[in-house]
């Protein structure tokens, strides 16, 4: 049997094909284990705790306690101890190293047994497996440490593999069991050809050959293309003309969800770090001066995804203490002065913002659900949902006349709109499709082109390494 999670709705699956078992909601799912005894734990928000719920269904209940008096944001990873009783969990908070705890499904106060780069590892007959510094590190290792019944440290730490990949805050990303066999996935973000198409989907002409990015979105006026880089990971600008690529920032830390002021003098990204999470800043994109923080946000997620045409807001994606998430808006004519634009049940994902600033296009998760839905702005009031299956993302045309929608399948659409005395939905039109390995990237301020980015081998981006016997690497050394 097995645990999945399509949907946010993690599944019981018999291996003799029978009819799957929904669970119970994991929206934004952070790792299960099953115990012998008909016991599922899981971890089903990045920032909440471990929950309990039984084989056959039901409502899930908190088994850990988020201590966020002491910086804890959320549980994650749960693994049952042989006596399937005790787990341990990993604890992501606000300082560099994680610690793993152990406790029990019948409650009990938690003992700390590990503070790593990442949740450690259960591995019989007595080793816990963890990696040695956290998700910004350039150069990651996977470590032994021996322990006795208690799981208290024998001796020192020992080398297993180096280097491991691993990208979520707490995940070892590296598995074992009971005979002594190790898996462990290395990987590196893929190489891609960046392709300028037309909105029907014709290939025009190869704008960069070979390109490897974090994250990366074209310029208004379609001339250069801002990115996070892989090696070293900072903010670069590429001019698409010269193909000449200046590096912005020197943090070598992992930056994301950049995003233009539409006068093109200033960068608004998102950069890791392993205490806060993803944290917002600007940047000139002459170079001059400092990186600014703009906004923490309210905990681990937070994401710029539109600045307005006048340069007055920025829209923020940010998730709350529970890792639901909702939309903001950040006034940058008051010191980017944060707000929450709205908060609702459902995940506010994707704001872009119309041309002349009042209307707002965003996409809500809700129940496994996705929809489309324009709203006033900066205040929310009149609100549409657009008719559209299954949306990715929409951002506005020059004129503010027509809807670009993505959806999770692959396709763009055109869908005619009026926004004067309230909003309209005229006639919609598919356009083009994308396939899975193809990103957008952005248009061009004509709307005649599309630049896209190709996934050159997608093969050679992860491998798994499997070690038999794996302690026989501790003799070894």
């Amino acid at each position: 049997a097995a645990i999945s999670a399509p949907s946010g709705l993690p599944m019981h699956i018999a291996i003799d094909a029978s009819a799957s078992v929904a669970l119970c909601d994991a929206p934004d799912g952070r790792g299960g284990a099953w115990s012998p005894n008909g016991v599922i734990l899981l971890a089903p928000q990045s920032q909440g705790p471990i929950e309990r719920v039984s084989a056959n269904g039901g409502d899930a209940t908190p088994v850990t306690t988020v201590d966020r008096a002491h910086g804890e944001r959320g549980h994650r990873y749960p693994q049952f101890l042989p006596d399937g009783e005790h787990f341990l969990y990993v604890a992501v908070g606000a300082v560099d190293k994680v610690t793993t705890y152990r406790t029990s499904i019948n409650g009990g106060e938690p003992e700390a047994v590990c503070e790593a780069g990442s949740k450690a590892v259960w591995a019989s007959p007595g080793y816990l497996l963890f990696l040695d510094t956290g998700v910004n590190s350039p150069h990651r290792r996977l470590l032994a440490q021996r322990v006795d019944a208690n799981l208290h440290a024998i001796g020192d730490r020992q080398l297993i593999v180096d280097p491991v990949n691993a990208t979520n805050f707490g995940y070892p990303n590296v598995a074992v069991d009971d005979q002594g066999t190790l898996v462990v996935e290395h990987w590196s973000m893929p190489h891609e050809r960046l392709e300028w198409r037309s909105f029907n989907g014709t290939t025009l002409s190869t704008a960069v050959d070979d390109i490897s990015y974090e994250a990366a979105v074209l310029s208004p006026d379609g001339t250069r293309l801002a990115y996070g880089g892989t090696d070293p990971p900072d903010v670069f600008i590429l001019d698409l003309d010269t193909k000449v690529s200046t590096r912005l920032t020197f943090e070598n830390r992992d930056v994301t969800n950049l995003t233009w002021s539409h006068d093109q003098k200033r960068l608004a990204f998102s950069r890791l770090s392993q205490a806060n999470g993803w944290q917002m800043y600007t940047k000139a994109t002459d170079g001059t001066g400092p990186d600014s923080l703009v906004f923490r946000g309210p905990a681990m997620f937070n994401f710029a995804t539109d600045w307005s045409r006048d340069g007055h807001w920025i829209v923020a994606q940010c998730a709350d203490s529970s890792g639901a998430r909702d939309l903001w808006k950040v006034d940058m004519t008051n010191g980017g002065k944060p707000t929450i634009y709205q908060a609702t049940p459902g995940d506010e994902q994707a704001g872009n913002l119309s041309p002349d600033g009042k209307w707002l296009v965003y996409t809500v998760i809700d129940g496994g659900e996705r929809a489309l839905y324009v709203q006033s702005f900066p205040t929310p009031g009149a609100k549409y949902q657009v008719t559209i299956k299954n949306p990715a993302g929409a951002f506005w045309s020059k004129g503010g006349d027509i809807l670009y929608v993505g959806t999770m399948d692959g396709g763009i659409y055109s869908i005619q709109v009026s926004t004067v005395g309230g909003f309209r939905q005229g006639a919609t039109q598919r356009l083009s499709r994308l396939v899975p390995t193809d990103s957008f990237l952005g248009s061009t301020p004509d709307e005649k082109k599309m630049l896209i980015g190709v996934t050159k081998d997608l093969s050679s981006v992860s491998r798994l390494e499997i070690v038999l016997n794996w302690q026989r690497l501790l003799q070894s050394r």
